[in-house]
């Protein structure tokens, strides 16, 4: 199951090169950074953090001999900067989402019975 909060914040997925790979996870519990989806390859380690938490990082790294290679950056902040040149087109699928909640209630506001026939008249005095 995916966890979808991530994705407000941002976070970065890493490759960890380490001698000593149990120090470096006791310190990052200690140290309260949330790590998620770890996987082991050849000792080399892959791991999930928060943008917060990767900065947090740094002193840990010193500590243990570890360096870091961004592998992946997800979420709503890497988004935005990625489409920065495309804000016209976001605002336009805004003011569409927009309109479309406002008029909504105009467009189907108009009722049609059975057999019942309307003069163009009446359906624009109903509009």
């Amino acid at each position: 199951m995916q966890d979808w909060s991530h994705y407000g914040k941002g976070y970065v997925r890493i490759k960890a090169y380490t001698q000593s790979p149990e120090r470096f996870l006791n310190l990052c519990a200690y140290h309260k950074i949330k790590v998620w989806n770890l996987v082991n390859k050849n000792d080399i380690y892959e791991m999930n953090l928060s943008i917060q938490d990767f900065f947090r990082l740094k002193s840990i790294c010193k500590k243990t001999g570890t360096r870091i290679q961004i592998t992946g950056k997800y979420g709503l902040p890497f988004f935005f900067y990625r489409n920065k040149k495309r804000k016209a087109f976001f605002i336009g699928i805004f003011f569409e989402f927009f309109s479309f909640c406002f008029f909504c209630p105009v467009i189907f506001g108009i009722f049609m019975w059975k057999e019942m026939y309307i003069t163009v008249h009446r359906v624009f005095w109903a509009i």
